[in-house]
């Protein structure tokens, strides 16, 4: 009998503490939309939202600052730590509804540092990059104009304008710092790639051809980048090369590793490992609760699913341990009855793993802690 106890004690106990390796130390209320970006470092992390602000903080939950455009959206974030400060890409709307897409660079008493402005870029040339882009919007508020000439339709052609001093020519998907925090490296909707030096100096740009909604681009050297999905790009030499098959998935580096994950805008399935020197390849089962967004450490990765759950794995693709649960219910997913255990929509690791950090659909930031 009292073995028969034991053992469910043990059960009951493996159960209760099974994904606590990561607590959850801070909730923090402060953002009144959802959480659209996520940045990290040694000391400090920040959040981006869809309330257009964005603000850091250090890991005891304590906020440093918080920056707010009037119009517009924050679209990616990245520290450069041994500048202690942090890089925002913005689109900036005015009042007659121009466009301006801007990179800048804060310290943490949020005092503007620079902005990052491509000098080299023509009006004509982004007049003529933004028709092509746009001709299929342009022409239907065209025909809508002559259809309905009563309803004094007028085509919108608000085209950026070099002179509001631009970092791109389109909404900035991503930046990444090099490892050794010379070099960033940003990419917009357009897909046009362009390496600046950390002073704000453009360097080079680079258009990026692939069939990618949403393009993501991480630094593998000081001079070699991963671009979603599968474009490896030497920056120095200018030479590139494809790991094949994996168009369809998006990508996430894990030292020689990639793991490719499900993609929302495609018919992707399982996930993979991909070991770059092996070259071998390896399913990771997620019973269809696709990975939505990935973070890495030094020594783990972390899988956000559709269900709402955080997932840590090793580096070999063993499942560690699941958290995250504040919830139960259900929802559709590609025409799927699915679990929904939370609201999170974005996680971030610490560099060095020991914080993660979640955000989720109503403004809610959690800092987790490793327990272990």
């Amino acid at each position: 009998m009292n073995r028969l106890i034991l053992l469910l004690s043990l059960i009951l106990t493996n159960k209760l503490t099974y994904g606590q390796e990561f607590k959850a130390i801070k909730t923090i209320h402060k953002h009144s939309d959802k959480i659209t970006e996520i940045a990290t470092s040694d000391n400090y992390f920040a959040t981006g939202s869809s309330d257009r602000t964005v603000s850091t903080w250090d890991y005891n939950g304590k906020r440093l600052f918080k920056y707010t455009i009037s119009k517009g959206s924050i679209n990616a974030l990245c520290f450069i730590p041994d500048a202690n400060s942090l890089l925002v890409a913005i689109s900036e709307f005015n009042n007659d509804g121009y466009k301006r897409y801007i990179i800048k660079q804060f310290d943490m008493s949020r005092k503007l540092i620079t902005e990052f402005v491509d000098k080299t870029m023509k009006q004509e040339q982004v007049n003529q990059i933004y028709l092509e882009h746009n001709t299929g919007t342009i022409n239907a508020e065209i025909n809508v104009s002559k259809a309905f000439p009563t309803l004094n339709i007028v085509p919108s052609i608000n085209i950026p304008q070099i002179k509001d001093k631009l970092s791109h020519q389109e909404t900035i998907q991503d930046i990444k710092t090099s490892p050794n925090q010379q070099l960033l490296a940003s990419i917009d909707k357009y897909n046009f790639l362009k390496i600046w030096r950390i002073s704000g100096k453009f360097i080079k740009s680079f258009q990026i051809i692939n069939n990618k909604k949403d393009t993501y681009i991480y630094f593998l050297s000081d001079t070699t980048l991963l671009i979603t999905p599968n474009i490896i790009l030497n920056i120095e030499n200018n030479k590139s090369h494809k790991i094949v098959g994996f168009e369809d998935y998006m990508a996430t580096p894990l030292n020689d590793k990639i793991y490719f994950s499900f993609d929302y805008n495609k018919q992707s399935e399982s996930e993979k490992l991909y070991d770059n020197k092996g070259l071998q390849l390896k399913d990771i089962d997620l019973n269809e609760n696709y990975s939505l967004c990935v973070t890495t450490s030094n020594d783990k990765f972390g899988l956000l699913g559709v269900d709402g759950l955080i997932r840590l794995l090793s580096m070999n693709g063993e499942l560690l341990s699941t958290f995250g649960k504040d919830r139960s219910e259900e929802k559709t997913f590609r025409g799927k009855k699915i679990h929904l255990s939370s609201e999170i929509n974005k996680i971030k690791f610490s560099p060095n793993g020991e914080y993660l950090i979640s955000g989720d659909m109503n403004g809610k930031v959690i800092i987790w802690r490793n327990e272990k």
